[in-house]
């Protein structure tokens, strides 16, 4: 089931970079050590990710049974990681992995779809994964042209890969839910 196609689903997908859009396609998602996936925010001042609010969605699918397995896991910040990575300069980046827990998750869904390898015939398949960050006004909110940048790194020993090269966030999520970003201290 090498066929398994790993995408990276963003609200802005016109902003991903291609050479990491393209690295992260040739990893056979089977493999991936999900103890290694980390991803990496940077935030421009203003804003901030609400408590639990950096989620990763893994879909696995086979076409043959029709059946789809979709499981969310909230992505932990790690304090004190500091990457090297292209931020703007009033950003705070901050690193996220997936909690001990989910690991062994993914791990149990990674096994599920590997088992569909020793059908015969082994089934077409598809698996995708989606980056979900649930933000928050600080203070007056970010400055209408803050420019926000999302990294990730697939391997232990890898370096952190764009995804999102600094870019307006407006751009990215549109006016509307730029205007409607809820501050911190209310609601969520």
């Amino acid at each position: 089931m090498r066929n398994l196609i790993l995408a990276l689903l963003l609200s802005g997908c016109g902003y991903g970079v291609p050479s990491t859009l393209k690295e992260m396609a040739a990893l056979d998602p089977l493999q991936a050590d999900p103890a290694a996936i980390e991803v990496a925010l940077g935030t421009p001042a203003g804003l901030a990710v609400q408590k639990g609010g950096a989620r990763m969605t893994v879909d696995v699918s086979r076409s043959d049974r029709r059946e789809k397995f979709s499981q969310t896991y909230v992505l932990q910040a790690r304090p004190g990681a500091a990457p090297e990575i292209a931020a703007d300069p009033d950003s705070t980046v901050t690193v996220y992995r997936l909690a001990p827990a989910d690991v062994a998750r993914l791990r149990a869904l990674q096994a599920e779809a590997a088992g569909w390898q020793s059908e015969t015939p082994s089934p077409k398949g598809s698996a995708s994964i989606g980056l979900g960050v649930d933000a928050c006004k600080t203070g007056a909110g970010p400055n209408p042209d803050a420019r926000s940048s999302a990294y990730i790194r697939m391997a232990a020993d890898g370096a952190f890969l764009p995804l999102i090269r600094p870019v307006p966030l407006r751009s990215v999520i549109g006016q509307a839910v730029f205007d409607a970003i809820p501050p911190c201290d209310g609601p969520s």
